[in-house]
């Protein structure tokens, strides 16, 4: 079967076949970015993915699933209209809060693994040792009362804040 690739190839885009149809089409983008980068010993500060969190939910939620299976260190954001999301891996975190969206909201939400112990400062709603699961609390629409937002959790924790 003949692939059609749209001429990117043409322009001197590397064309990888990526036919596992156990990943989407997203983890192996990040798989073989940070493949790449592996094999040529470079390094990423951080990778900012452009989503499109409006469409199906299956999708967002596929996404979402890549921020927890990708092997890295190396923090990935889901930048979308309206909103910048990541996954804070179990530890202590610092967040600084550009004025401009402090009026806005923001959010923990325990997708993997209930989080047993969470802590934070700075947010308007702040919790002290808290568990987050569903099915009891989550942390939506909570908003900022100070910059700088610490969060320390046992298990890691998806962290979403509305953007302008």
């Amino acid at each position: 079967m003949e692939m059609l690739y749209c001429g990117y190839g043409s322009k001197g885009s590397t064309i990888i076949h990526t036919p596992d149809q156990d990943y989407t089409d997203f983890t192996k983008c990040i798989s073989t970015i940070l493949g790449i980068a592996r094999d040529k010993g470079e390094q990423f500060d951080y990778i900012v993915a452009a989503v499109n969190n409006t469409g199906r939910f299956d999708h967002i939620m596929a996404n979402i699933n890549t921020l927890y299976i990708a092997k890295t260190d190396v923090p990935i954001y889901l930048l979308s209209k309206g909103s910048l999301t990541w996954l804070l891996k179990a530890g202590s975190h610092k967040i600084s809060i550009e004025e401009t969206v402090m009026t806005l909201t923001c959010g923990l939400i325990p997708m993997g693994d209930p989080c047993e112990h969470v802590t934070t400062t700075g947010l308007q709603w702040n919790l002290n040792d808290q568990a987050l699961k569903f099915g009891s609390l989550i942390s939506t629409s909570n908003t900022y009362a100070e910059k700088t937002v610490t969060i320390s959790t046992d298990k890691p924790l998806l962290w979403t804040m509305e953007i302008k």
